[in-house]
C-alpha cells in the first residue's frame, strides 16, 4: 500500500478544521497521503488512512494473513456475503409484511 518513506503533508490546525472531509478522502484514497497537523508552530498529530496505519504501524501477524488467504481461496468470504444478502432479503420481506 503506502511506502514507509512517504513524506507527510504539513497543514495547520485551522486549515485541517475547515478541510477535514478532504483530508480524510486524501488519507484514505487510492494513493493515500499522510498529514502532519501543526498547532502554534509545532507538529501535534499525524493523520493517515486506516489501511496505511495497519500496513505500517500494526501489520498483521503472518498466521492471520495466511488464514485470510485460505478463507478467500475456499470461498468463505463469498459464502458469508451470500448469507448476509439472504438475511437482508428476509428482513426486508418481514418489514413489508408488517
Amino acid at each position: 500500500m503506502s511506502s514507509n518513506l512517504q513524506i507527510p503533508v504539513p497543514i495547520s490546525a485551522a486549515k485541517a478544521r475547515s478541510s477535514l472531509g478532504q483530508i480524510i478522502r486524501r488519507a484514505s484514497g487510492e494513493n493515500p497521503e499522510r498529514f502532519v497537523i501543526g498547532l502554534r508552530g509545532g507538529p501535534k498529530v499525524i493523520v493517515m488512512g486506516l489501511e496505511d496505519y495497519l500496513d505500517t504501524i500494526a501489520p498483521k501477524p503472518d498466521i492471520l494473513a495466511k488464514m485470510h488467504a485460505i478463507s478467500i481461496a475456499n470461498g468463505i468470504d463469498a459464502e458469508i456475503a451470500a448469507c448476509r444478502a439472504e438475511q437482508r432479503a428476509l428482513n426486508a420481506d418481514s418489514v413489508r409484511v408488517a
